[in-house]
């Protein structure tokens, strides 16, 4: 974060993250969601979901996402994943750019979390494998450097406006507003 925010909203606690960041109490309950290696239809590279033998050939990951190579590595569902070298890890910004890399053959699987609805996902490629769970618990919180004060102050507001039945007046709004079915925690 380089001192540029005092925080980030909305994210999932991971070993990693936890290390480096102070988080917030929970702010939404995310439905439980799981990663998975998304391949071309038909899977004309034959991937296997469980081992990674040909250390020659390149996954992709989403930049930021919970969903990355410590979450499949730490999953210990890939047999030979802790033997691919970075040079065969290949990040990318956005869902379209990795299926472009799979269309291209960059790549010949990436891994993110199961989307459902995606059309591009849905044209292009299929999900393969076991469904990994990636993150600590359910919760969205806000991280912050460690030792912000700021954690404990929005913790203290953040409890109040639950008290008092704000917070949930405001899910219910912007559901209806946004048409997107909120957790409120």
């Amino acid at each position: 974060m380089s001192r540029w925010y005092d925080v980030c909203c909305i994210y999932y606690k991971t070993p990693q993250r936890v290390a480096l960041f102070d988080f917030t109490d929970p702010v939404l309950h995310f439905r439980p969601m799981y990663g998975v290696l998304y391949v071309l239809k038909g899977n004309p590279k034959n991937v296997n979901p469980n081992e990674v033998s040909d250390v020659t050939r390149k996954i992709g990951f989403l930049q930021g996402d919970v969903y990355d190579e410590n979450c499949l590595g730490d999953s210990g569902v890939i047999n030979g994943f802790d033997r691919l070298s970075p040079l065969h890890k290949v990040h990318y910004n956005t869902v379209n750019d990795a299926v472009e890399a799979l269309r291209s053959e960059e790549i010949v699987a990436f891994f993110t979390f199961y989307r459902k609805k995606d059309l591009s996902l849905s044209l292009y490629s299929e999900a393969i494998g076991l469904q990994i769970r990636c993150g600590r618990g359910s919760g969205g919180h806000f991280i912050m450097r460690k030792g912000n004060p700021l954690r404990h102050w929005w913790n203290d507001a953040f409890a109040k406006i639950q008290e008092n039945g704000k917070y949930y007046k405001l899910c219910i709004n912007n559901e209806r507003k946004y048409g997107i079915e909120l957790e409120c925690v």
